[in-house]
């Protein structure tokens, strides 16, 4: 099956509202959002959120959907970069697979003339094919870095 422009733009904008809604109840449930530092563990596919006092108060499983690049204006797949281990990326191939499967090339491998709201469609999409909890943007020096988070929790 090969989805119609029409087609793709209507589940584009079903998967920003998944994840604009997800994004809400992590924020409402777990205050996402609001903690001043957080640390990013790849290896690990871990981030973890800390309060002022410096304590871990939230951590949740990652997969890092991709990177969006404002320099190149490109969006690179998770999976495609080789600076990002294998544990960062484990499930991600459901998302090339759903783009083989549906047509949709934008799914399957990296590609320019892309800005960063399309670079949140790419991350939304990626967050309702995994059934994610919330994305979280990490900002880089010339990229933006787009986190799946999985298995949110709180830190006693």
């Amino acid at each position: 099956m090969t989805m119609d422009q029409q087609e793709y733009e209507a589940w584009v904008e079903r998967a920003r509202a998944f994840t604009t809604q997800r994004m809400s109840e992590a924020r409402a449930r777990f205050g996402l959002g609001s903690y001043k530092r957080y640390e990013l563990d790849l290896a690990t596919a871990e981030i973890r959120f800390h309060d002022d006092a410096g304590a871990c108060r939230l951590r949740a499983e990652i997969r890092v959907a991709g990177s969006w690049s404002s320099a190149s204006q490109s969006w690179m797949w998770g999976w495609e970069n080789d600076s990002v281990p294998d544990e960062a990326v484990a499930g991600m191939s459901a998302v090339a697979e759903a783009g083989e499967r549906l047509g949709v090339e934008k799914l399957q491998r990296l590609f320019g003339d892309c800005d960063e709201a399309e670079a949140w469609s790419m991350a939304s999409l990626a967050c309702e094919i995994l059934d994610a909890e919330s994305v979280y943007r990490v900002p880089g020096k010339s990229s933006l870095l787009f986190l799946l988070l999985m298995n949110i929790r709180t830190v006693p």
